[in-house]
């Protein structure tokens, strides 16, 4: 199958083990980042762990659900990077990327 034509959330379902632990390496509106804005949980600079996917967005990409501490919400999968670097699923998720950054 052509990455193109891939259904790339129900691809990772089935391919890709969760939780897994990330950190948020570019925000969606990093141009407009101010101080507040590094402060709310999910934000550029923090770590969380993936739980699973959520959806696919036209705009967002990937949308996952994730926990930092206590607070549990939702982040586009976009502008984070994986921290568990023996992860043996790392390769799928780096596809995603490069499909999408294509």
């Amino acid at each position: 199958m052509n990455t193109a034509d891939r259904e790339w959330d129900e691809w990772l379902r089935a391919n890709f083990n969760f939780p897994f632990q990330v950190k948020k390496v570019q925000n969606h509106n990093s141009d407009l980042l101010d101080q507040q804005e590094k402060n709310e949980p999910f934000s550029q600079g923090h770590s969380f762990k993936v739980i699973y996917l959520e959806q696919d967005d036209y705009i967002y990409g990937i949308i996952v659900k994730v926990r930092e501490e206590l607070r549990i919400g939702n982040a586009p999968m976009l502008g984070t990077e994986i921290i568990d670097e023996n992860n043996d699923k790392l390769a799928y998720i780096n596809g995603y990327f490069e499909w999408h950054y294509e």
